[in-house]
């Protein structure tokens, strides 16, 4: 103790110094953290000046600038919603469904039998849009026999049936008024028959008969000829040709056409998905044959001899196409998405029915030799677009016999009837041999035509509608209330 207070100014004085040489050291720590804290505020000042100045310009911009961009890109936001919404309503257009309470649930009571009796009127209507009709049917061509015969009758002849090739008798009697009539109208007859140019020993005239005093002429051989005459009568009634099976042109869901049957979800939207699309079709052709008719000369009729699309040799709808290693897409003009297992089921065949026949499978008795329209269907095209959230896709295949000249217009009207894109145009020059059938075409220039579409849906034109099984087969979420987008992804089931 007497040492320390002897020398208690000398440690005091040491205290100090080792306190000095402390706080000295913290304050230069403290330092190097002001320091850093300082460089980076002046960085983040840097960074704001920047960003209130133009691109390549050192002139800082304005608040009331930044206000008019952000207007700006309102204004272009509005733009595209407005956009979206016209495409989105275009795109939903003629979408009506057959029976509304089927969807998006079909298995309420009744609603098989409402939505089958729908259905089928839907497809025989059909044919009416393009004011078309099949060829003339062996009962046609019966009732063409039957009213020659009763003109020889009118005409005073003594035959009980058609006279080709055979003399004429003096009449017994003046001709009646209905007699003449029938006259002026088989001289039009003649002219189409001598425009389809018979071969050199129809020209010829018939060896004369005993007691025969005069060849048979053109016009009499034409009057008298059943089948000829009932094909003329039917292509100056009809405007195109399509098969006197409706199936056999058109693209059906077998299960929705028989009361009998009982079709699951999947199969009625198919009914429904693919009504649209042949619908869509049908009017755009008739479309077409229709601007030809202002087209057409005084007194000439708007018959399919004169007009350009000719014959709907076979109209085929796919399913929605889908993205290879998702989802097995589905095959077959029956095939619909499986309820369970995300996969399509085999085709189901109707009782009674066995396999496609040859003409079944290639689309149409004039389509010899060419591919068959449901393979065209399940090729991918060169848009490489499928079904996802934002689009559904789904093909389309037509085959046609029309005038060449309007192949363009053809294409460019089903175009413009919704959001159809070609992805593949074909054709080839008919025979000889398919000109003398019994189809009549006229006088231009035709071909055979294989045109190939996708036709593009917005999925929110029918999400809220669309079977749950279906949304499942595409791969989507049910729908959930006040939502219209499916999932993001390429279709296939997650």
């Amino acid at each position: 103790m007497e040492f320390l207070k002897r020398n208690v100014f000398i440690i005091t004085c040491l205290l100090a110094g080792l306190a000095s040489v402390g706080l000295g050291l913290v304050a230069c720590d403290s330092f190097g953290s002001i320091q850093k804290s300082m460089e980076e505020a002046a960085g983040l000042g840097q960074q704001l000046s920047s960003a209130g100045k133009a691109g390549g310009r050192n002139q800082v911009i304005a608040p009331p600038d930044i206000v008019v961009q952000q207007q700006n890109i309102e204004t272009m936001q509005e733009a595209v919603r407005v956009v979206r919404d016209k495409a989105v309503e275009e795109n939903r257009r003629d979408l009506d469904y057959l029976v509304a309470g089927a969807f998006p649930d079909p298995t309420k009571p009744d609603v098989h039998a409402a939505f089958v009796r729908a259905y089928r009127e839907a497809v025989d209507a059909l044919p009416a849009l393009l004011g078309a009709g099949g060829p003339p049917s062996p009962n046609d061509i019966k009732a063409v026999e039957q009213k020659i015969q009763a003109e020889n009758e009118d005409m005073g002849l003594a035959t009980n049936r058609p006279v080709v090739g055979q003399r004429r008798q003096a009449p017994r009697g003046a001709r009646r008024p209905e007699a003449e009539r029938n006259r002026a109208r088989l001289d039009a007859l003649t002219r189409e028959f001598e425009r389809r140019g018979p071969t050199g020993r129809d020209r010829r005239a018939q060896p004369k008969a005993a007691g025969e005093t005069e060849p048979v002429s053109e016009e009499e051989r034409l009057r008298t000829d059943p089948q000829r005459r009932a094909e003329i009568e039917r292509a100056q009634s009809i405007r195109c040709y399509v098969s006197n099976q409706l199936t056999d042109t058109f693209t059906v869901v077998p299960e929705a056409l028989g009361f009998t049957s009982n079709p699951d979800p999947c199969e009625i939207w198919r009914a429904q998905m693919t009504l649209w699309v042949q619908r869509e079709i049908c009017k755009a052709l008739a479309a077409v044959n229709d601007e030809a008719v202002e087209g057409l000369g005084e007194g000439q009729n708007a018959d399919v001899t004169a007009l350009p699309v000719k014959r709907l040799v076979r109209l085929a709808v796919g399913d929605y196409r889908m993205a290879m290693g998702s989802v097995e897409r589905a095959r077959g003009a029956g095939a619909s998405p499986s309820k369970s297992k995300g996969t399509p089921p085999p085709r189901r065949t109707p009782a009674g029915a066995g396999k496609p026949t040859a003409k079944q499978r290639t689309g149409g008795p004039t389509a010899g030799g060419q591919e068959n329209l449901q393979d065209v269907l399940d090729e991918a095209t060169w848009t490489g677009r499928f079904s996802g959230e934002d689009l559904d896709v789904v093909p389309v295949a037509l085959r046609l016999v029309l005038d060449v000249r309007y192949l363009p217009r053809v294409i460019d009207r089903i175009c413009r009837g919704n959001y159809y894109v070609p992805a593949r145009v074909s054709y080839r020059q008919l025979k000889r041999s398919e000109l003398t059938g019994p189809h009549l075409y006229g006088p231009e220039p035709v071909v055979e035509a294989t045109l190939v579409f996708e036709r593009y849906f917005f999925p929110e034109v029918y999400d809220e509608k669309m079977p749950l099984a279906v949304r499942e087969w595409l791969g989507r979420r049910p729908a959930e209330k006040g939502r219209t987008r499916g999932r993001r992804g390429t279709g296939g089931r997650k």
